[in-house]
């Protein structure tokens, strides 16, 4: 950014947006950021002032900061979702593909991991146009199970009716209190997610009256 002044000028920072996933008891959220939310996890979005080899330099975009923008929250949703893409583009790929060294405790081949190109702040891709209803297609499966594994990526099945959900949630809750598998700075969810094909909606599984569009 060539001003500080920049960085209230929306049309300089629309192309710097990124959407990253926080939980919903978060600092960020509790502190006033501008938050889209998904059941628990709340979307919240970054602006890229710098960036140097490994070292990125952000600022969270508080709610109070719309208005100085002139934008709505569903707006600054919209942009994100396209500068997202173009910056941190998603990643799907098998799970043990992911993890690099198959063992005999492997998931299957309708398990996917759902990141984006840096494998960093990658839950967020899983709201990227086509990337549920693309491992949807690859998978023949109507209904898609997301586990929400970390802040740097979701573990996507399908529903082929060999999937235990229950079994899925009960895995999660295990993984996220070992702070081995998940540190605390980490952990993003304690909920399972579901994706339906034809509508497009995803919603908490063990919460029927929650859905939200991800379209």
């Amino acid at each position: 950014m060539k001003d500080e002044n920049d960085l209230f000028d929306f049309s300089k920072i629309r192309e710097r947006l990124v959407m990253t996933c926080v939980p919903a008891d978060n600092e960020y959220v509790k502190q006033g950021a501008a938050t889209r939310m998904i059941g628990d996890i709340a979307i919240i979005y970054r602006i890229i002032i710098e960036a140097k080899g490994d070292e990125v330099t952000s600022a969270a975009i508080r709610e109070n900061m719309l208005k100085a923008f002139g934008i709505t929250e569903e707006m600054l949703f919209s942009a994100a979702l396209q500068s997202s893409q173009k910056l941190l583009p998603a990643v799907s790929m098998g799970f043990d593909e992911f993890v690099h060294h198959p063992t005999e405790e492997t998931l299957g081949e309708n398990f996917y991991v759902v990141t984006n190109s840096e494998r960093v702040f990658g839950a967020s891709a899983i709201f990227y146009p086509d990337v549920l209803s693309n491992i949807a297609e690859k998978t023949g499966c109507n209904e898609l199970f997301i586990i929400p594994s970390s802040r740097d990526e979701c573990i996507v099945c399908g529903s082929d009716g060999t999937v235990d959900p229950e079994g899925l949630h009960n895995h999660l809750i295990e993984m996220n209190g070992n702070l081995q598998f998940v540190p605390e700075e980490k952990y993003l969810s304690d909920s399972i997610f579901c994706y339906s094909r034809g509508s497009g909606a995803l919603r908490c599984y063990f919460d029927e009256d929650f859905g939200k569009s991800v379209n």
